[in-house]
């Protein structure tokens, strides 16, 4: 790839803050996603509680991230991103304060999980549009491949620092990602007094039913949505198990189950680094494809897995499933889509995303029920069988490489 290309996407007006908002919002995300299931467990024993509390991060996705979307494409996406922040820091810093002081209780996590869900509904579908609003056309898919090869990193940073903090003290995690949330909203502050032409665009005269059927029309954008919602009801819900697993099964303390779930995150980065460069649309189609199948059979092979070194080398493959499937999952909707409609089609991905807390009651039930070692690989078997029969039925549209796709 030209190398001018690099330095045109870093130069960009704006980029490195939102790049670096993306890291900031990610590494707290990863880190408190595991602290807060291992919190769980270790309070309640419970793996169904395990799984309801990671479906409510997810559950406002669901209900507010194709409405944020929309709003996004007709107010100041800066402005939402800020909220964010605010919302992050709250969570982060009443539950450091509750645990600090030895008063935490479990409906405190349920309601630290949902409460982050809904900034994550604000931050999701609108930094990484405005990404895309910024960045000329020619920049887009490698601006969103560095932003979520950054992201893919933090899989390796939070639960490593997550695994790290829970040993020395359980109060560590959430004074960590308080801090972070209180840089991050300077960063936003910082970017909300430059004006920059590019940040306010003209509202295009359409309709909100309007805007959905054309994004609709695309091919590609169906097939995305349709992906997005077999993962994140069979493969991402596994994440909130590991800790049960490791516990359970692996028998290993905080800091392995922590290098565990980064080892994951060392793979998902180091593909992500590669994805990034895909400028064929074919291509890009393909991985996207095999990385998603990928990552349902590591989830599989991991679930028989009861050594941990060979539980390393699975989550690792699985990571490199992962960065097809993040990567290619944003590059192909935000550089397939007109630039007054990316906070819609991004909001419409949030709200597809926001299905996983219907995976995470399916999971955690029969994880509960029967095992967690059989659970997984339940679960991995039906979406590995639905994503299977989804291309197979969709294929022929898929692998096309028109432009209007």
């Amino acid at each position: 790839m030209n190398k001018n290309i690099w330095i045109t996407t870093f130069n960009s007006k704006g980029f490195k803050i939102l790049w670096s908002l993306g890291f900031i919002t990610a590494f707290t995300r990863y880190l408190e996603v595991l602290a807060n299931a291992y919190f769980v467990f270790q309070l309640s024993e419970d793996p169904l509680l395990v799984g309801i509390n990671a479906g409510l991060r997810l559950l406002p996705l669901f209900l507010l991230g194709w409405v944020i979307g929309i709003f996004s494409d007709r107010l100041d996406k800066r402005l939402m991103v800020t909220l964010s922040l605010f919302i992050f820091f709250l969570v982060s810093f009443s539950l450091f304060l509750l645990i600090f002081f030895e008063m935490i209780e479990i409906w405190h996590l349920m309601f630290g999980s949902l409460f982050s869900g809904i900034g994550w509904a604000f931050e999701l579908p609108t930094r990484r549009s405005l990404i895309g609003d910024l960045l000329d056309s020619e920049n887009i898919s490698l601006g969103i491949g560095i932003d979520a090869s950054t992201q893919n990193f933090t899989r390796i940073l939070g639960p490593l620092m997550a695994g790290i903090l829970l040993t020395l003290l359980p109060s560590l995690p959430y004074l960590m990602t308080s801090i972070s949330h209180f840089f991050g909203i300077f960063l936003a502050i910082l970017i909300l007094k430059k004006q920059y032409s590019k940040f306010i665009r003209k509202l295009e005269k359409s309709s909100i039913l309007d805007d959905l059927k054309y994004l609709l029309t695309g091919k590609a954008f169906r097939l995305v949505l349709g992906i997005t919602v077999i993962m994140n009801i069979w493969a991402f819900p596994y994440q909130s198990m590991v800790p049960v697993v490791a516990e359970t099964v692996l028998k290993i303390n905080p800091f392995l189950l922590g290098l565990l779930v980064a080892i994951e995150g060392t793979g998902a980065f180091l593909g992500s680094i590669f994805v990034a460069t895909f400028v064929i649309r074919r291509l890009q189609s393909i991985f996207f494809i095999l990385g998603s199948s990928l990552f349902l059979i590591c989830i599989f092979i991991f679930a028989n897995s009861e050594i941990y070194l060979l539980s390393i080398i699975i989550v690792f493959l699985g990571g490199l499933g992962i960065s097809c499937f993040s990567t290619l999952q944003s590059v192909i909707i935000l550089d397939r889509t007109p630039s007054h409609l990316r906070g819609s089609a991004m909001g419409s991905l949030t709200t597809m995303i926001g299905t996983q807390p219907i995976g995470a009651l399916h999971i955690g039930w029969i994880c509960s029920v029967i095992s967690p070692s059989l659970g997984l690989m339940i679960s991995s078997s039906e979406g590995l069988f639905l994503l299977v029969l989804f291309v197979l039925i969709n294929s022929g549209v898929f692998l096309r490489s028109k432009e209007n796709d």
